[in-house]
């Protein structure tokens, strides 16, 4: 665990004043009770999946680049592509991915209270 701390915080610093908003979106991951390291992992199971997606889409939203999303999230740009396809099919089709549309309306809820946390600092 520690090594992955010690690796999320080069990629903070990497990501310079965007690292705010990186933080904010892991501790609503981790507030939807996904660890960071297993977050971060190599696992394909679906709610890790689906936390990346809502992540990756919530930093586009705040101009981060595919090369930065997938620093963040320890992958390259490619796969950043996928989970914000991935979303936005979610999205347009919502009928069809109820467990992924569930999970990033949970997440999102999330993600504004930590900025709102944030904001009163």
């Amino acid at each position: 665990m520690e090594s992955g701390l010690k690796e999320l915080r080069s990629i903070v610093v990497f990501l310079k004043g965007k690292s705010p908003l990186v933080e904010q979106a892991l501790r609503a991951v981790a507030s939807m009770g996904i660890d960071r390291d297993e977050f971060l992992s190599r696992s394909r199971k679906p709610r890790l999946v689906f936390a990346r997606c809502a992540v990756a889409a919530r930093l586009r939203t705040y101009t981060y680049t595919l090369g930065e999303i997938g620093r963040v999230l320890r992958r390259d740009h490619a796969s950043a592509s996928y989970y914000l396809k991935a979303y936005d099919k979610a999205m347009r089709e919502p009928r069809f991915y109820v467990d992924l549309v569930t999970f990033l309306k949970d997440f999102d809820k999330k993600f504004e209270k930590e900025l709102e946390l944030e904001c009163r600092k």
